[in-house]
Order: C-alpha cells, then structure tokens, then sequence
C-alpha cells in the first residue's frame, strides 16, 4: 500500500498480490477480504478497471461474514470501477442497494461512512438527482470538516472526490450569482480538504489539482485553470494515474482553443481507450446539462 499511497501503483501490485495469497493459504476471513481490498486499490489508482472491480466484489463476499460494514464499503468502491467503465447503472445499484452504503453505518469507521457517501453522492450527481447528492454531499463534507480520522486510509480520496465533484458541478450549473455564491463555499471547502488529503498521500495531488483547475475555470480564472490542469497532467502520468491524465487532458482542452484543444482532446481519447474508461459515466466531465450532451 505504501507504493500505491505515494504513486507507484504499478509497483504496489506485486507485494499485494504476495500479501492475498498468503491471506488465502491462512485461511484468516479478517486479512483475506482486507487483502482483496488493497488489491482493488492498487488496481483502482492504475485505472485496471475490470480487476479492480473484482478484487473489491471479492473483498466484499468475504467481508459479509467477518466484518459486514467493509462489505458496504468494498461494494461501494467497486462502484467506483464500474462507474468508470461506463456502467452506471450497475455501479449505482452496488452503492445504492441494500448491500452498500446502508451497510456503512453504526460500527463502523468514519473513513468508511464518509468515503461511500462521497462515492454514493458522485453517483447520485451522474445520474442526474442532484438533490439526493448535494444530500450526501453534505453529510460527507461535514465529516471532513470535523473528523480528522476521515483520512486515516489513502480510500479516502473517493470521499473527498465525490463530495467536491457534487459541489462544483453545483456551482458550474448554477443559474444566477445568487446560487453560485451558496454553494461556492462548499466547493473551496471540499477542494481545501482534499488539498490537505495530498500533502499526506502524494497519489492524490493529480486529482487535488484536477479540481483545483476545474474550480479555477468556474472562477473564470483562466490562467491559473490552465496551470492546474497541465500539473494534473504531469502528476497523474508521473503517478501512473490514466484515468486522472485523461480528465486533465479534457478539461486542458476546455480551457483552450484551435490545434491546441484538439492536441489536448485527442490526447484524451487515446487514454479512455487504452484503459477503457467511459467519462460520460462519471461527474468528473460536470454537471448532467454537460454530461448528458455529449
């Protein structure tokens, strides 16, 4: 985990692969379904989406009978894969339904509750009921603002994504300066946290400046967007993180114009293809209006 924390997740996969093994052959339902856990972690950060998928359903079959609020939690994160890969549908019943972000409640860890509601949140804003997500949303956001213990495991960054993706694609949807100006303090809030999350995890710092540009373009903020976005881009391909680098490369080319947003948007397509993403399945393209009219 240390490899996939600091960006080498390609380098992670061997040892965790070591580390289920041996989980398997003792036999322990508490290491094998956590095993399988780190696994689709690792997997996850390198945007192997179909593996990650699995390693997380599997950490979760497991985790039913030894440690139930990590079923919800593992099932949630699978739906983070799912999502990518541009089944919506199914990624959203996993966090959704009964054996999701219901089972992450009570005795449980609050990196656990806060990262599945920022996941369930994200989901909620992609398909379209933004109310139900800015809901989530909020409850996530203040656990960020008044647990520090929501960071104690690198999974936390799928909280912190989700919850700033919601706010900001509120505030680029938004209508008038009267609703900008509401939720535009929860959008710098949750960026701010997730800031903080990568000065401790450096596999975060291409997601931070990510959303950092993409709250920079809202402010209209031109400049210092495209500064964001081109350091997003060296982050994520430094960090092995595609998924990240074609977002950045997407959002560049929004931000840009002529050969340039081509260049950058071509750049982009190659990366969804190589690691068969489908952004429009995601909150990470904007708001519905946006997701829906590509």
């Amino acid at each position: 985990m240390h490899f996939a924390l600091c960006g080498q997740s390609l380098d992670a996969e061997a040892p965790l692969r070591v580390a289920q093994s041996l989980a398997e052959r003792l036999g322990s339902g508490l290491w094998r379904h956590r095993a399988w856990f780190g696994l689709g972690e690792a997997l996850l950060c390198n945007a192997r989406l179909q593996p990650a998928s699995e390693a997380f359903m599997k950490a979760a079959e497991i985790a039913a009978l030894a440690e139930p609020p990590v079923e919800g939690f593992a099932n949630c994160m699978a739906a983070v894969a799912l999502s990518r890969r541009g089944q919506l549908g199914p990624a959203a019943d996993l966090a959704l339904g009964l054996r999701g972000l219901p089972l992450v409640a009570g005795n449980c860890l609050v990196l656990q509750r806060f990262t599945s509601l920022g996941i369930a949140a994200e989901l909620l804003f992609t398909l379209g009921r933004v109310q139900e997500a800015k809901q989530l949303a909020d409850q996530a956001l203040l656990l960020s603002r008044t647990r520090r213990d929501v960071d104690v495991f690198f999974a936390a960054i799928h909280g912190h994504t989700g919850t700033a993706l919601v706010y900001l694609g509120l505030l680029e949807f938004a209508a008038n300066d009267g609703q900008r100006r509401e939720v535009e303090p929860q959008a710098r809030a949750a960026i701010a946290r997730l800031g903080s999350f990568s000065t401790m995890y450096p596999a975060a710092k291409a997601a931070f400046q990510l959303l950092r540009g993409r709250y920079l373009a809202a402010k209209r903020r031109h400049r210092r967007a495209v500064a964001s976005f081109t350091r997003a881009i060296d982050l994520a391909r430094d960090s092995q993180q595609p998924f990240e680098q074609a977002l950045a490369h997407y959002w560049l080319a929004l931000v840009s114009s002529g050969d340039q947003a081509r260049e950058q948007l071509d750049k982009s397509r190659v990366l969804q293809t190589r690691i068969g993403t489908t952004l429009t399945a995601t909150a990470w393209l904007g708001p519905p209006a946006l997701i829906h009219a590509e």
